[in-house]
C-alpha cells in the first residue's frame, strides 16, 4: 500500500465509524436541551490560591490532560499542549536543554544560553525546574494552567513572560483505578497503570502512577543502517497525603522521568527522502528526572501555613553529529560519503543537575473578603557540564591537510535566589475588585570551569580556566483590576513587571555575564459565561516590552568565537478562547491567537542580526478548533456510550533565526479519537495522530552558502487502544 494513501485511509477509519453511529443516533433523538449544562466549577490556582476561571485577573488557559493528552502523545506532550494553546509556541532545538517554549512573544531569544535562560516558569505543582525538566511526562496530571504575562510576584525567578503549572492528581478524588494500553505504527506502544487507595475514616491516601511508552523511529538515517527519532520512556509519579489532626495535613509527592531518544540535531531541509539525517554515529538524547516535594500545611482560623519542599536531581546525556553527511555534503556540492567519519566532528555532553527548592508561604482562607498572601523562597541550583568536542578542519597553511582538535570542557555554575514576596486582592465597590502584589529577588552566582585543547596544529595542549561571580537584586510586580459587568461576564486589566535572571554564557573565553532582561506588559480581558451558561468565552488583548533579553552572536566564524548581545523588542496580540456545550450531546471548543513580535535596538555587532525584524520562533497566528460527541448506544442495541473527537491545531509561519534568513513553513496537523465507552468503565478505541502525516519544521538554521537545517516534527501515528476500571 502507498504511502499516501495512509493518511486518507486512518482518518477516514476513525472518523467514518463516528458518523455513521452518531448520525443515526442523532436522527433517532433530537431535542433541546430542557437545563442548562454545567460547563464546569473548576478550582484554579493560577494566582497561588484557589479561585474559579471567571474571577481570574490574569491571562489564562487551563488544559485537561485527559482530553488533550490522551491518544499518541507521549512522544511530544509539550508540542501538544502548545498547540492547544493561543500564542504559546514550542520550539524542539533537537535535543535537551535547547528546546523551550514561548508564551506571547517572549522566551529565550533565538535559543536558551543555559539551562535555566528560560524567560518563562516551568513548574510541577507550584514547584519550579529547569530546562532540563522540561522532558518530564504529564503523568496523572489534574489539569495544566499556562498563567501568561509577568508573574515573577507570584512564581518566582525569570517568569518574563508567564508560567505553566502542571498540577498533578493527588489521592482521594474517588476515580477507580485504571489500566490503559496503546498500539500503533512505526512500533509505537504505551502501557499506564494508575491506582489508589484511602483509608477508612478518609485521612490518609496513597496514590501511584506507572507508565512506558516507545516509538521505533520515524527518520531515515542510511549512514548508521536504521531509523532515528526513537522514544523509549518510563515514567513514575507517587504521592501520599495524610491529614494528622484537624488543623494540621501532609503531603508528600515524587515523580521519576526517563527519556531516551535518538533523534538528530537537524536534517538538511527538503533534501532527498525528507525526513532524512546523514548522521554517522547514533545521535543520544537521554534525559532522566527525579523529583520529591513534601507540602506541609497548617490551617488557623484566619489564615493557612504553607511549606513546600523539594528536591530534584535532572540528568541528560547528549551525543550528536556536528557535521551531517547529507547536509554538508549538499552545501559543499561534494559528495555525502566525503562528511561519513564517524571519528570526527561529534560531540558528547553530559549535564548533572541538582535543585533545591523552600519556601514558606502564608495565605488568607478561602472565603475571606480580603484575599492575601506573603511569604519568603529560596531556590539553589547547580549545574556540572562535561563536554567533548572532536573536529576536523582544513588546514589553511597547507592546502590537501587537516587539522583534527579534540577540546574538553568541564564546568560547574550554581545560583541561588532569596525572594520575599506578597498578594493583596481587596474589593474596592460591589463590583470592582483591585489587585496588587511584589517580589524583591536577591540573586547570586558563580561560575568555574577549565578547558583542554587537544590539537595536531600544536605542539602541546591548550588549557585555559575561567571563574566568574555575579550578584543582582531585582524586583517584580503586578496591579490588577477586576469588574463585574453581570454576574457571568468580567472585566479584567493588569499593567506588571517582570524581569529574567543574569547568568552565564560559558561558550565564551573568557566567561560572559549576560545582564537581566525586564518586561513591562499591558493586559485587558473580557471573560464571560453565556447563553444559559453553555458558552464560555474569553477574550484578552495584550502588549509587552522586553529591554535586554540575551542571545549569543558567532562573533569569529573561522575559530568559532562566541559573544553575548542583547535585544530589545515588543510583542503585541490578541486572543480568542472558548467553550461551546451544544448540547447534552456536542461540545464545540476552541482558539485564536494573533501577535506581532518585533526588534527593536540591539548592541549585535552583524549587520544581518540589526537589521532582521522578526523574532525567532513566533509564529503570528495559532488556532486550534475540536468537536466531541458522546451519546449512548443504546437505540443500537449496544451497551455503553460512543465517543468520538476530532481536533484541527495550526500553526503560522516563524522566523528560524536571528538573522531572519530561514522561515518555517506554517503547518496544520488534524488528530481524532473515537472510542466505545462500556458501562463498566472499560474503553476501546481508534486514534490518529497528525492524520496528514505532516513532517512539519520545529526550528530551523541556516548553513551558509547554500543549505538549511531543520528540526522535524513528529510523523503520524495511528493506532488502537484500550482502557479499563478495576
Amino acid at each position: 500500500m502507498s504511502k499516501e494513501l495512509w493518511p486518507i485511509l486512518s482518518l477516514s477509519a476513525v472518523l467514518t465509524v463516528g458518523i455513521v453511529i452518531a448520525g443515526q443516533v442523532f436522527a433517532q433523538e433530537v431535542e433541546a436541551l430542557e437545563e442548562p449544562v454545567d460547563l464546569g466549577t473548576l478550582v484554579l490556582t493560577p494566582e497561588r490560591r484557589p479561585i474559579a476561571p471567571l474571577d481570574s485577573t490574569v491571562g489564562l488557559t487551563v488544559v485537561d490532560p485527559d482530553e488533550a493528552l490522551s491518544a499518541g502523545t507521549a512522544r511530544d506532550p509539550i508540542g501538544e499542549l502548545a498547540r492547544r494553546t493561543p500564542n504559546l509556541n514550542f520550539v524542539n532545538g533537537g535535543t535537551t536543554g535547547q528546546s523551550f517554549i514561548s508564551i506571547r512573544g517572549i522566551g529565550p531569544f533565538g535559543e536558551p544560553i543555559n539551562s535555566q535562560d528560560t524567560a518563562l516558569g516551568f513548574f510541577i505543582d507550584g514547584v519550579p525546574t529547569t530546562l532540563l525538566g522540561y522532558q518530564a511526562q504529564f503523568l496523572d496530571v489534574d489539569r495544566i494552567e499556562v498563567v501568561k504575562g509577568p508573574q515573577g510576584a507570584l512564581y518566582g525567578r525569570s517568569t518574563l513572560g508567564g508560567a505553566v503549572n502542571i498540577i498533578p492528581t493527588l489521592p482521594g478524588i474517588g476515580e477507580p483505578n485504571r489500566l490503559r494500553f496503546e498500539l500503533g505504527s512505526d512500533g509505537y506502544a504505551l502501557g499506564e497503570l494508575v491506582a489508589e487507595t484511602l483509608s477508612s475514616d478518609g485521612r490518609f491516601g496513597g496514590r501511584f502512577a506507572l507508565r512506558a511508552s516507545a516509538f521505533d523511529g520515524d527518520i531515515g538515517a542510511p549512514f548508521i543502517s536504521g531509523d532515528v527519532n526513537a522514544t523509549e520512556i518510563l515514567s513514575f509519579r507517587g504521592s501520599v497525603t495524610a491529614d494528622i489532626t484537624e488543623n494540621f495535613s501532609a503531603e508528600f509527592s515524587t515523580f521519576y522521568n526517563d527519556d531516551r531518544r535518538n533523534n538528530p540535531l537537524f536534517v538538511l531541509r527538503d533534501g532527498p527522502n525528507f525526513p532524512s539525517s546523514g548522521t554517522d554515529i547514533e545521535p543520544r538524547s537521554d534525559t532522566t528526572n527525579a523529583f520529591g516535594t513534601l507540602r506541609l500545611t497548617y490551617s488557623a482560623d484566619l489564615f493557612d501555613v504553607v511549606s513546600t519542599t523539594n528536591f530534584q536531581r535532572n540528568e541528560a546525556i547528549l551525543r550528536a553529529d556536528s557535521t551531517d553527511a547529507l547536509l554538508f555534503g549538499f552545501n559543499a556540492g561534494v559528495p555525502s560519503l566525503l562528511f561519513n567519519d564517524p571519528n570526527i566532528d561529534f560531540s558528547n555532553r553530559s549535564l548533572d543537575e541538582d535543585v533545591f527548592f523552600q519556601e514558606l508561604r502564608v495565605v488568607s482562607r478561602e472565603g475571606s473578603p480580603i484575599d492575601w498572601s506573603f511569604g519568603v523562597s529560596y531556590l539553589e541550583v547547580e549545574t556540572d557540564c562535561d563536554q567533548e568536542l572532536y573536529s576536523r578542519r582544513p588546514n589553511p597553511a597547507a592546502p590537501v591537510t587537516f587539522i583534527d582538535t579534540s577540546t574538553r570542557t568541564l564546568s560547574i555554575s550554581s545560583s541561588t535566589t532569596t525572594s520575599i514576596f506578597g498578594d493583596l486582592s481587596f474589593p474596592v465597590t460591589d463590583r470592582l475588585r483591585a489587585s496588587a502584589s511584589a517580589r524583591v529577588a536577591f540573586e547570586d552566582q558563580e561560575f568555574s570551569g577549565s578547558s583542554t585543547t587537544i590539537t595536531s596544529a600544536a605542539p602541546f595542549p591548550i588549557v585555559t580556566n575561567d571563574d566568574a561571580e555575579t550578584s543582582d537584586t531585582d524586583w517584580s510586580g503586578r496591579l490588577g483590576l477586576l469588574y463585574d459587568l453581570t454576574d457571568d461576564s468580567r472585566l479584567y486589566f493588569n499593567v506588571a513587571r517582570g524581569y529574567s535572571s543574569e547568568g552565564f554564557q560559558s561558550a565564551t573565553s573568557p566567561v560572559t555575564v549576560f545582564p537581566a532582561g525586564s518586561n513591562l506588559s499591558f493586559e485587558a480581558g473580557y471573560r464571560a459565561k453565556l447563553l444559559d451558561e453553555r458558552l464560555f468565552i474569553d477574550v484578552t488583548g495584550f502588549y509587552n516590552d522586553v529591554e535586554n533579553a540575551p542571545f549569543t552572536e558567532l562573533v569569529d566564524f573561522t575559530n568559532f568565537i562566541f559573544d553575548v548581545r542583547t535585544q530589545d523588542y515588543t510583542t503585541y496580540g490578541l486572543e480568542l478562547q472558548a467553550n461551546y456545550q451544544l448540547s447534552d450531546t456536542w461540545e464545540l471548543y476552541g482558539a485564536v491567537g494573533l501577535q506581532r513580535a518585533q526588534r527593536g535596538s540591539s548592541n549585535s555587532t552583524d549587520p544581518s542580526v540589526l537589521s532582521a525584524k522578526r523574532v525567532p520562533g513566533i509564529p503570528d497566528v495559532t488556532a486550534f478548533l475540536g468537536a466531541s460527541y458522546r451519546d449512548s448506544l443504546a437505540p443500537l442495541g449496544l451497551p455503553g456510550d460512543f465517543e468520538l473527537t476530532a481536533e484541527i491545531q495550526h500553526v503560522g509561519d516563524r522566523a528560524g533565526n536571528l538573522r531572519n534568513t530561514v522561515t518555517l513553513d506554517r503547518y496544520t496537523l488534524v488528530n481524532a479519537r473515537a472510542g466505545w465507552a462500556m458501562p463498566n468503565g472499560a474503553e476501546l478505541y481508534a486514534f490518529v495522530q497528525n492524520a496528514t502525516d505532516e513532517r512539519y519544521e520545529a526550528s530551523g538554521f541556516s548553513f551558509p552558502p547554500n543549505a538549511e537545517g531543520v528540526v522535524v516534527g513528529p510523523g503520524r501515528v495511528f493506532g488502537i487502544g484500550f482502557s479499563m476500571e478495576f
